[in-house]
C-alpha cells in the first residue's frame, strides 16, 4: 500500500486557512490537524471513499428543490474493482415531511 502524503497544520493555521487547507487536501493529499496531543485528517472524498469502501448518493425532491427525497449507501468489498456489485446496499426514502 502507498504511503499517504502528510502534511501538518497547528488548529489555529487550519482554522484561518480553511480553504488553503482544503485545497492542498485535494491536490496534495491528506492533511494532518493537530490540536495539542489529537489529530484529525482533512482529505479528499474520493480518497476516503477508496479507505473506507463506502460511498453515498443523494436524491434531491423534483416536486421540492433542494429537499431530501431519498440517500443511498453502498458499501463496496475491500479491493473491489469498479463495475462489480456492491456488498451492502441500503436505501432511506422520505416519504412525507412535516413542518
Amino acid at each position: 500500500m502507498a504511503r499517504l502524503a502528510r502534511s501538518k497544520w497547528k488548529l489555529a493555521d487550519a482554522k484561518n486557512r480553511f480553504s488553503e487547507l482544503v485545497n492542498r487536501a485535494l491536490a496534495e493529499g491528506p492533511q494532518w490537524v493537530e490540536r495539542r496531543a489529537d489529530a484529525v485528517v482533512v482529505l479528499d472524498r474520493r480518497e476516503y471513499e477508496k479507505l473506507t469502501g463506502k460511498s453515498y448518493i443523494f436524491v434531491l425532491s423534483d416536486d421540492i428543490p433542494g429537499t431530501l427525497y431519498q440517500m443511498r449507501t453502498l458499501v463496496d468489498a475491500p479491493g473491489a474493482s469498479d463495475g462489480n456489485a456492491p456488498v451492502l446496499a441500503e436505501t432511506l426514502t422520505l416519504l412525507e415531511s412535516k413542518p
